[in-house]
């Protein structure tokens, strides 16, 4: 008798947990829904279809269903390049929209529940916030990276300007041209 209790209000809390949890994500998914009529509806249209060829469809979006973290980050800072979409190609340009994290989680939560997409797991502002640090970690060091070609460039052409007569200046270019670029390539492919 005392394990049927048990099992039974552990089935009440599993029940009262899973109810708070569609409560936290239809609140988020009604903040997103009026997100994406003041920012998205415009190229994406009212029913997520998007317009084919040059904006792409988020509903049943396969896109979205398999590229989450490139989708929440194409929200915050834009998208740029070719992507495919449900079998379409697509090469446009998307503008950062200038949302906040936690605006960036209710639409993304929106568009990944509705139109006959569905996502298990609501998008957090955590995890949004995650992705503005690894993003930004890669920025830094892209820049980092260009500042240091040019240092180096600038010291070969003042300290060593014979080199330029033998040709020497492109090769060592290359050299820490590659040498420079080699972290950001480790980078952003543990970031894919």
């Amino acid at each position: 008798m005392k394990s049927y209790y048990s099992s039974l209000i552990f089935l009440i809390f599993i029940g009262c947990f899973g109810q708070a949890q569609e409560s936290v994500l239809a609140e988020s998914m009604q903040r997103g829904s009026e997100i994406y009529a003041d920012f998205c509806v415009t190229c994406h249209l009212e029913e997520g279809e998007g317009i084919i060829g040059t904006f792409p469809p988020l509903a049943k979006s396969d896109y979205l269903a398999q590229n989450r973290e490139t989708s929440i980050r194409g929200v915050k800072y834009g998208l740029q390049g070719e992507i495919t979409v449900n079998g379409v190609t697509y090469n446009n340009i998307m503008t950062p929209l200038g949302l906040e994290d936690d605006e960036i989680a209710d639409v993304m939560n929106y568009i990944m529940n509705s139109w006959g997409n569905f996502s298990d797991k609501t998008v957090t502002i955590e995890e949004v916030e995650a992705i503005e640090k690894r993003f930004t970690l890669l920025r830094q060091l892209l820049l980092l990276q260009n500042r240091t070609l040019l240092e180096v460039s600038r010291l070969y052409h003042n300290q060593y300007p014979n080199l330029l007569q033998h040709n020497v200046l492109p090769y060592l270019q290359v050299y820490y041209c590659l040498a420079a670029c080699l972290p950001s390539c480790f980078l952003l492919l543990s970031l894919s």
